[in-house]
């Protein structure tokens, strides 16, 4: 099986569709819902953030705060990366 960290950059449009380097095995894609979950919860401002309590409109806007991990999908496209083998999601 061939992962994405494989792959070369693939170019469209003159703009870098994978990055190298980013992790996109299932073990990696849970690395970055980890991160973006704790983005989500670090900013509602709450004493005490919970990131299991965190709703899917809070994860897509933290998204785009969490560097390091290259593009980040959605949530509903992480949930549907993320699906077990009988094609339940995440």
């Amino acid at each position: 099986m061939t992962y994405l960290r494989d792959m070369k950059v693939a170019e469209q449009d003159g703009r870098s569709r994978f990055r190298a380097g980013t992790p996109r095995t299932p073990l990696g894609r849970l690395e970055i819902v980890r991160a973006v979950a704790l983005a989500a919860a670090a900013a509602t401002g709450e004493r005490q953030p919970d990131p299991t309590r965190v709703t899917q409109a809070a994860w897509d806007a933290a998204r785009m705060t969490v560097t390091g991990h290259g593009h980040i999908p959605s949530a509903r496209e992480i949930c549907r990366q993320l699906s077990d083998k009988a094609g339940r999601p995440y």
